[in-house]
């Protein structure tokens, strides 16, 4: 996370002395806050934190390492092996395409998270993905196009999880469905209409940084 906060600082001109100042209060408020929204996520969704509403791949991977690890369950040695030898494949192609100075990449770290995420997240990545090889060529590699692109990605990650505690607080409230008399096909259309909205926000924005 801190690795995180100090790139997002360089984008946007920040000091290293005053993004110091803002990780301590950063740990200190999340120390008072993030103990009560996640419990209050866990108990108002059905099933809680890693159930079918809000999986949590990355625990669930851990957790079942650690159990096997400590003999508390059984490791899937098999699975365990032929994800090693892809990975050692993919690495050994990227290293002949480096070589080759081929602009497509076998990087290892984005197919092993494409692998455990679930499908919903994987295709947002893919969104992102598209997006971003769009506005690349649009821009024709500008860093400033680029970094802003980022910012905007990163800005909506951050409203994805404060409206999911907003949400949550709906929840504990009793207010679970909100009825606005239209029909199933309708509402995905409209949610549809409603993502390609943000894409086209998304780079154009990005792309207004050229003209700067």
């Amino acid at each position: 996370d801190v690795c995180n906060d100090l790139k997002t600082g360089v984008l946007v001109g920040a000091s290293p002395r005053k993004q110091q100042i803002m990780e301590i209060i950063g740990v200190i408020a999340a120390a008072f806050f993030l103990a009560p929204v996640l419990q209050l996520l866990h108990t108002t969704t059905e099933g809680g934190i890693g159930g079918l509403n809000m999986a949590a791949p990355q625990a669930a991977l851990f957790a079942s390492l650690v159990r096997g690890l400590f003999g508390a369950a059984h490791l899937p040695w098999d699975l365990i092996g032929i994800g090693a030898g892809l990975g050692l494949a993919l690495a050994v192609a990227d290293h002949f395409l480096k070589r080759a100075n081929s602009p497509f990449r076998t990087y290892v770290m984005p197919v092993a998270v494409g692998l455990y995420l679930p499908f919903g997240v994987s295709s947002a990545i893919m969104l992102g993905g598209i997006l971003s090889l769009i506005t690349e060529k649009r821009s024709r590699g500008s860093t400033e196009v680029f970094h802003r692109g980022m910012l905007m990605a990163s800005g909506l990650i951050a409203g994805e999880s404060l409206m999911g505690v907003g949400l949550a607080l709906l929840f504990a409230a009793n207010l679970t469905a909100l009825d606005l008399g239209v029909g199933d096909g309708l509402a995905n259309l409209l949610t549809l209409a409603a993502l390609a909205g943000v894409s086209i926000l998304v780079v154009r924005s990005a792309l207004a940084a050229r003209s700067r």
